[in-house]
Formats: structure tokens, sequence, C-alpha cells
């Protein structure tokens, strides 16, 4: 990364915009920011980190960033930093702001914090990559390959911060490495192996929990002689093994178990089940002849009992299946009986009827003809009045739409009058101008002692003036046909007035000659109409409801004939049948047995009795036989006559069964255990085929993990990417070498840490310096301060010179150094300068902020800062 321009408004001391132009410096060698101390030498570095990072050069903990913006600044200005920057082939425009409260239409108003990148192309056009705080810090980020810490460790070394390049630790180290030098490959294998490794350990825990819960499942009686045994061996998985041999032993002994019991079970069972089924025999012996007696004492109460009854229900059922045969003649006899009444009845009702029918048709006839009289009358009188309103009706609508065309008509008439009135004046007027100003032309020419053209006079008074009015012969031609088109249109709107006139006055005679009023409504002749409509219907419902009454009148009477001839016949014919049914009926009595009607009567029940003497006498017949059936067949049934105690056999069945239940359940146990055992000596048995594996996958794994890892007990904890990184960190430490071996007149060397100070931290890239002195190997934190900086200055040249010699992913071209040269004696700044001067032959751009006189003296590219009662202004010095 290499800046271009920093730009910076209200930022800092810095109180209006001021613009940095990096390059006009040479693209290599050192330039020096120099000034009075607080006139803003590091806010320039401030400047371009906070614009990269969003954080200033000494990180968060040196300066928050809402306090970035300048005391100097008016209330209206905006803080901003702008930093144009090339990075390997690109250029890149950033702009970020940090959150400040300025006055904004007199009001005070919160900024938010703000960033934007833009890469620039080569045309000068520029295309926005992001305008998102936090995409701009992961781009920023992947541009340069370093973190803002990372940053002020390589690129951009704050003041305070040479301190951490020299006494920094192993851990923070690998983390800058790893960005510089791409080494995150190493540390991916580290991590996949440790993936590998921790699979391998779940599996070989797995199989260990799943032998032991299989260990744990196995059941052993305290009868098992071998019980000890097997239990020493179950209490480590690793003893799989064995402890699936001892498990077959087992299992064999609790099958053989299981199978002797067994045995015995099923003898019990049997002779517990013949007990039962000889006990079962009896008391079914005994209950058939409990039941053979309780029939027999059934029979007794229910048949012998209920025989006197039976007999009366079979006479009275007879008698009534008697009766029933005779009833169909008497219903016969009966309904054709009444019928014959009702027919005699029926025609002395239609007698009276047609008698009163006959006496009420003639005058229902006269007053019918009235009302078609009347009515025919009404219709034609009322027909011949609606023509005449319908007549009238034409007229009035034909007079009113004459009446609206005349007055629209006069109305269009007025208008295009005083239209033509109007272009007639405007005519006249124009004439009047147009010959004054012809007039005032003439009279512009002449000459007193020269006749007039006009008059002939030599002499003029009064000559005519120029009405100084834009007026031709063309304008007032056009006037004057205007004028004659409005007159023209005028004459034939009056024309049709006076032809819708005539139509109005004709209208008016055709209502006078009809006796109709001029000032009649529109709607009174339909009134009319509908009022002698409603005459017409009035009297039409009175003409039909004559005309029905008649009708009716006349189809009763001719109904009522009807009725009476047919009653006539029928009642003939009716009473010859009532004869014949009643002899029948007279007949059934005799055959059937009946001296009398009453007799008959006595004995005629309802069908529901019959069914209820039915069914006493099927239901008697029933249960005789039923009872009688069911006593033989418990009889043919039995087994022997006499009953049998079975007391004593059912004491030897209970006895039986508790023994069968008790080794029900020690069967049911032995099962239980021996399944259990069964299934877990074939779980077991598939263990074991992957037990040796996984153990030995786990071991080797295991030790390669961590020797790879560094967590090797008992060794140097030093990881796989440390390891590697070691190879570049020599490199740095000999560069540094050749640096610092200048700086301090060949005094010091640095040298990697050969060992750790314990076996149980992360080491590797610690540092040890050797001091000619002494001629012994120390810790760096042992330098002092002026020997620091000048360590931390060749480390971080050296870190430069590796970096650029190495195609890693982060490229270091330009550095920044804040102060420190102070702490210097005069002999280790010469050397220093010396060093730095050697720079301009490298590629690397080195900048310096310093206030020490003799940088001033011997550094010719300057940025000198300095402080005024209005803020801070920075100006360039390039030789």
């Amino acid at each position: 990364m290499r800046p271009l321009l920093l730009t910076m408004n209200a930022f800092g001391p810095y109180k209006n915009k001021c613009e940095i132009d990096f390059s006009k410096f040479p693209s290599k060698g050192l330039y020096l920011i120099t000034g009075d101390t607080g006139a803003g030498k590091t806010t320039i570095f401030d400047g371009i980190s906070f614009a990269l990072y969003g954080e200033v050069s000494g990180g968060k903990n040196r300066k928050d960033s809402k306090l970035l913006r300048s005391d100097f600044a008016d209330e209206d200005q905006m803080t901003y930093v702008s930093l144009l920057f090339q990075h390997k082939d690109n250029t890149y425009l950033i702009n970020r702001s940090p959150i400040f409260t300025h006055l904004v239409k007199g009001k005070q108003k919160q900024e938010g914090s703000k960033a934007s990148i833009d890469i620039v192309e080569k045309d000068g056009s520029r295309k926005c990559l992001s305008s998102s705080i936090e995409e701009v810090n992961s781009i920023v980020k992947d541009l340069i390959g370093l973190t803002r810490e990372q940053f002020s460790q390589t690129v951009m070394i704050a003041q305070g911060d040479f301190m951490k390049i020299i006494n920094g630790k192993s851990e923070e180290r690998r983390a800058l490495y790893q960005k510089i030098f791409n080494t995150s490959i190493y540390y991916d294998i580290q991590m996949k192996l440790k993936e590998i490794n921790s699979k391998c350990k779940n599996d070989y825990d797995r199989i260990l929990n799943d032998i032991s819960i299989s260990f744990n499942h196995i059941k052993v009686d305290d009868s098992y002689p071998l019980k000890q045994q097997l239990s020493y061996l179950i209490e480590k998985p690793e003893n799989i093994s064995q402890a699936i041999l001892e498990l077959k032993k087992l299992v064999d002994s609790q099958i053989n178990q299981y199978n002797e019991l067994s045995a015995i079970q099923k003898k019990d069972q049997e002779n517990c089940r013949k007990q039962t089924e000889l006990i079962t025999n009896y008391k079914e012996n005994n209950n058939k002849l409990d039941r053979i007696a309780k029939l027999k004492e059934r029979y007794s109460k229910e048949i012998i009992q209920k025989e006197k009854q039976y007999e009366e229900n079979q006479a009275m059922l007879s008698k009534a299946n008697a009766s029933r045969k005779v009833q169909s003649f008497q219903i016969l006899f009966f309904n054709n009986d009444e019928s014959l009444k009702k027919d005699k009845k029926q025609l002395e009702s239609s007698q009276e009827q047609a008698e009163k029918a006959n006496v009420s048709l003639p005058s229902a006839l006269i007053k019918y003809q009235e009302s078609e009289k009347q009515y025919l009358s009404l219709k034609a009188a009322i027909e011949k009045e609606n023509d005449n309103l319908e007549k009238g009706k034409v007229l009035i609508e034909k007079l009113i739409d004459c009446k609206v065309k005349l007055q629209n008509q006069l109305i269009d008439c007025k208008q295009k009058q005083k239209d033509f009135q109007q272009k007639q004046t405007e005519y006249q007027q124009l004439k009047q101008l147009f010959f004054a100003n012809e007039y005032g032309i003439i009279a512009k020419d002449l000459i007193e002692g020269n006749p007039c053209p006009v008059c002939g006079s030599i002499h003029h008074p009064n000559k005519a003036q120029l009405v100084n009015y834009d007026i031709n012969q063309d304008k007032l031609d056009k006037s004057e046909q205007q004028a004659n088109a409005a007159y023209q249109n005028y004459l034939q709107s009056d024309n049709k007035v006076k032809l819708l006139q005539k139509d109005y006055d004709n209208s008016l005679q055709q209502l006078n000659d009809s006796n109709i009023d001029a000032n009649t409504k529109a709607d009174y002749f339909e009134k009319k109409k509908k009022e002698n409509s409603n005459k017409l219907d009035k009297l039409y419902n009175q003409y039909q409801n004559c005309k029905k009454e008649y009708e009716r009148l006349k189809s009763s009477v001719d109904k009522l004939n009807g009725q009476i001839s047919q009653l006539t016949i029928a009642i003939t014919k009716r009473e010859e049948e009532v004869k014949k049914h009643q002899l029948d009926y007279y007949n059934a009595l005799k055959e059937n047995g009946f001296a009398s009607e009453k007799e008959y009567f006595d004995n005629l029940i309802t069908d529901k009795e019959i069914s209820g003497l039915e069914k006493s006498v099927s239901d008697y017949q029933k249960n005789k036989k039923s009872i009688i059936d069911q006593i033989d067949l418990l009889n043919s049934q039995l087994t022997s006559d006499k009953y049998q105690n079975i007391t004593d056999m059912q004491q030897t069945i209970d006895e039986l069964q508790i023994n069968i239940d008790i080794n029900e359940k020690q069967l049911s146990q032995n099962k239980t255990d021996l399944t259990i055992n069964q299934n877990e000596y074939d779980t077991l048995v598939e263990l074991n085929k992957n037990y040796a594996d996984i153990v030995k996958r786990y071991d080797s794994v295991s030790e390669l993990y961590d020797n790879i890892s560094g967590n090797k007990s008992n060794k140097v904890k030093i990881n796989f990417e440390t390891y590697v990184q070691q190879f570049y960190f020599q490199q740095i430490i000999i560069a540094a070498n050749k640096r610092l071996e200048v700086l301090s007149n060949g005094n010091y060397r640095l040298r990697c840490k050969p060992e750790a100070k314990n076996m149980k931290s992360q080491t590797g890239l610690d540092l040890d310096v050797y001091d000619n002195n002494t001629l012994r190997w120390r810790d760096v934190s042992t330098l002092s301060g002026g020997e620091s900086f000048l360590a931390s200055l060749a480390l971080a040249l050296g870190l430069s010179d590796v970096v650029s010699n190495n195609s890693g992913v982060v490229r270091i071209d330009t550095i920044f150094i804040d102060e420190g040269f102070g702490s210097l004696s005069p002999s280790a700044l010469n050397q220093a300068i010396k060093m730095l001067d050697s720079l301009a032959q490298s590629d690397t751009l080195v900048g310096i902020i310093s206030h020490v006189e003799t940088l001033k003296n011997r550094i010719d590219n300057k940025i000198v800062i300095e402080k005024t009662n209005e803020g801070s202004i920075a100006n360039l010095i390039v030789e």
C-alpha cells in the first residue's frame, strides 16, 4: 500500500481542508514529518489509519473516534478523511467520517459514522465497491492483508509501539506471519488432523462406552460358580476378548438350567391339567343333576297347575274363530245398509238445492244481461274520449316544443344582433382612423404656398396630424368583411325566429279549435285517461261477476239434476244388495252354531285378544315340550346318577398350581436374563470385531496430532504452522541483524529463542539478543529503551525486506515510523540515519515523524506542520 493523496477536513488540529500530496515525493527513500509538539504530526498517521480501518494509529485506547472532530472547526463544517492510495496495480479512494455533531439550519445534528471505497480506473472514472462500514472494513482487510493491530506492527509503527515489535509474544507473531506469509494452510492441516483425531477419539470413547454399557447389562446369578471371575473381567472394557469367552460359558449354563426347569414345569402342568379336567367333569355331572331337579320342580308349577286354563283358552279360541267367519257377512250387510241410508239422505239434499237454484236462475240471467249492456256502452264512450285526449296531448307537446325552440332562437338572435353591432362599431372606428391617418400622411408633405392635392388651397394653417396607429387597407377590408358576415348571421337567425313564431301561432290556433286550454299541463291527459280506465275496469268487474254468478247457478242446476238421476238409480240397486247380504248374514249365524245375534256378538273379540289367546295356548305347549326335552337331554348326558365329592381333588390342584406359578416366575426371569446375555454376547462379538482397529487408529492419529499441534507431553510447544513460520522468522532475523549490526556498531544480534521458558505455553517465535560486551545470549526484554528502538527498527525493516523478496499475500512498500529517535545517543542516531539513507536505494518509501534537529537537516523531503491560532497548516518541501 502506497498513499497518494490524504485529505482531512475539520479533523484533529486541522480546521480547514488539508491535503497531503504524497505523490510529489519520490517513489522510494525517506521523507520527514516535522513540526512543533502538538502541531499535528501524528494526526497525519491517524488520518491514514482512520481512513483505512476506522481507528487512529494508536488504536482504540489512544483516542476515541467520536472525539476526532477539530476543536477549531466551525459549527457548520463537516468532519471527514479521504485517502487515495495505490495497492499493487490498482488505485483506490476511501472516504470515511466519524461520529460528530454540527450545526444544520440553526439546529445541532449528530452525524453517524460513514464509509465508502471506490476503485479508480486509469481514465479517472470511479466505481463504488461499497458504502457499508462493515463491507468497507472487510474490503480493506482483504486488500492489505492485515488487521489494524498487524498494520501497526509492520507498516505504520505508532508512537510507543516499537517495544511491541521486539517484545511481542510467539502467539502475536504467529497471527501476524499467518497473514503476511499465507501460512494458514499449515494451520488448516493441523485443524483437519485435529478433526480426524477428534473423530477417532469419539469412535474410541464410543466403543469403550458401548462395551461398558453392554458389560453393565450382563445378568449373573449369585449361584453361578464363575461369577467372581466374570465380574472381574467386565470391570474394564479392555478385557472384552476374555469377557466374551466367559460370557459364552454363562449363557450355556443358563440354557441348561432353563431347559431342566422347563421339563419339571411341563410335568406339573400336565398333572394339573388332568386333575382339572376330571374335576371339571364331576362338576358338570353335579350341575346337571341340580338342573334336572329344578326342571321337575318347574314342570309341576308351570304345566300341571296351568292345564285347566289351557283347556278354557282352547274353547274360547274355537268360538272366536267361528265368530270371525260370520263377521265378514255381518260387515257387508251393515255397511251396505248404512250406505243406503246415506244415499237417500244425499238425494233429499240434492233435490232441495235444485229447487232453490231454479228459483234464483232467471233473476241472475237478467242481471247479467243488463251489466253487459252498461259495460259495452261505457266502453265506446271512453274510447272516443281517449282519442280526443291523445290528440290534445300531441297538440300541447307540440306547442311546448315550439315555445322552447322559439325562446332559444330569440336568445341566439339577440346574441348575433349584438355581435353584428359590435363588429359594425369596430369597422366604423377603424374607418375613421384609417382616413385620419391618410389625411395626416398627405398633410405631412404639404408646403406653404403649394396647393393641397385634396382641396387645392395654398395656405395650410391647420394641418391634419398623423394618428400614429398601425392601420392599413387590408385590416380595414377584413373588419368590413367581419361586420358583413355578422350581419348575415343576424338576418338568418331573425328569419328562423319568424318561422318558429308562425309554427307556435298555428299550434295555439289548433288548441283553440279543439277547445283545449293552452295552459293545460301535459300530465292532465294521462291522469284523465287513467280515471276513464278505472271507471271502465270497475264496470267490467261488475259485468264479469254477474256473468260468473249466472254461469255458476246454471252449472249447479245441471249438476244437481245429474246427481238426482244417478242417486235414484243407485238407491234402487243398493236396496237389492242389502236384502241379499242380510240373508247371507243370517245363514252364516246358523251354519257356525250361533242361536242368536246376541250369542254371536258375545263371542266376537278383537284381533289383539285372539292373538293373546293364541299366544297363551302356544306358550303353554312350547313350555311343556321344552321342559320335557331338557330333562330327557340331561338324563342322556349323565355319567352317574349320584353326586361326586370334589373338595380333596381341588386341594391337590391348588398345591400343583402354586409350584407352577413359582416355576413360571423363575423361568421368566431365567429367560429374560438369558435373552439379555445372549444379546449382549452378540453385541460384544460385533464390537470386538472393530475394537482393535479403532484403538490402533486412535493411537496412531493421536500420536501424530500431539506432535504436529505441539501438545506432546514433556516437549516444547511448537505447532506445525509455527514450525513453518520459524523458517520465515529466521530470514527476518538474518535481514534484521544486517541492520542491527550497523545500528549497534556490531554490539548486538538477534536469534530465535531455541528453548521455551516452560513446557506448557506455545512458543517458537520468541527472541534472544547476543551482547558482544558480555559474550552471552539474553532475553530481548533486557534491552534499554534506545537499544530496544534500534532492535525494533531493524526487525521492522528486516520484515519489510523479507516480505518484498517473498511472494506472500501481503506487500509492504511503505513504512511509517512515529518518533523514537529522541531516545538514541548521538552515535546511535547517526548510525540510524546512515542506515535509513541506504533505503533510498530500495523500493521502500519510509515516512518518519520526529522533531529531532539532526533528522531535519539530513532529510530533504519534508512535511512541515505549522501550528497557528486557527488550527494547523501542512506544507510540503520536495527537493
